[in-house]
């Protein structure tokens, strides 16, 4: 059986918790799977840190160097929140500012890494989910093959509709990656990310509640704020209606148009995630 030369690497970006408890509830399960099935993980190892962290934690190491195996790749999980009106977390901007950096480019660091990236936010500001969207984009243009689309959880609608589904399968979904190229040519998912309409499009960008209680003009973080999350549901409908065929041209046009609706309802739970299945 396959086994991956690196340790899985989780890191994150995250103000006041949410984002850090995700990763590390992630790092956590993996762990037991390791302990309880060794011999069926991929993963040898967990690695999980702030994103500034990654040269301290040595992810660079295993980044840089090719798999023995051929097509087989190193694991990295993204999970971060976005502060303010797009502001990247403190513990998380070393390692934005890296992926950015002209120079980083050429070096294409992370050509042997499969990547997924978690992001965390609120549609009441303007800049949702910035930080997740822009980590996203750099991993693939350095290099990166993603594992599956961005993953972007709305404050505003209840974080648990999009985090729940996602930290469920995402465990499989790396290994899987990481592994499958080795005995098959696998093609990358170029799907559109996952974006959520605001509850109520009339609110006013970079109002928050917290801001409201406080009567202050200071930024608080989007999605980043409590480990107890408001439970909503958010359904989306799409519809297409092509043109008819035109005898007259003998030509034919298609037009297709798609209607994101979304219901919401209100309700108090706790944030859970769910023990994935163990890993082949």
């Amino acid at each position: 059986m396959i086994k991956s030369p690196s340790p899985l690497c989780i890191l994150y970006g995250s103000a006041t918790g949410n984002a850090e408890h995700i990763a590390k509830d992630l790092a956590e399960k993996y762990n037991k799977l390791i302990q309880s099935s060794p011999d069926t993980c991929y993963f040898p190892s967990v690695i999980c840190g702030e994103m500034d962290e990654y040269k301290k934690k040595k992810c660079p190491t295993y980044w840089d160097t090719e798999p023995e195996v051929a097509g087989t790749k190193h694991g990295l999980i993204i999970v971060t929140s976005t502060t303010g009106n797009g502001d990247v977390p403190e513990n998380a901007g070393r390692f934005v500012r890296y992926l950015k950096r002209k120079t980083t480019a050429p070096l294409q660091p992370f050509k042997h890494c499969a990547f997924a990236v978690l992001g965390l936010g609120d549609t009441n500001y303007d800049q949702f989910c910035n930080t997740g969207k822009a980590v996203d984009k750099k991993l693939h243009e350095l290099g990166g093959m993603r594992v599956k689309d961005l993953g972007m959880a709305d404050e505003a609608t209840g974080l648990e509709e999009v985090v729940e589904p996602w930290v469920d399968s995402i465990l499989d979904d790396i290994t899987e990656s990481c592994r499958r190229s080795s005995s098959s040519t696998s093609t990358e998912k170029e799907e559109s990310p996952i974006a959520y309409k605001p509850a109520n499009e009339n609110l006013t960008n970079g109002t928050n509640e917290a801001e409201a209680k406080t009567s202050s003009k200071s930024v608080a973080p989007q999605a980043d704020v409590s480990k107890t999350l408001t439970q909503k549901t958010v359904s989306a409908e799409s519809n297409s209606s092509p043109p008819e065929k035109s005898a007259a041209l003998n030509t034919t046009a298609n037009a297709q148009s798609t209607t994101v609706t979304k219901s919401v309802t209100s309700g108090d739970a706790t944030f859970t995630t769910k023990s994935p299945s163990p890993l082949c």
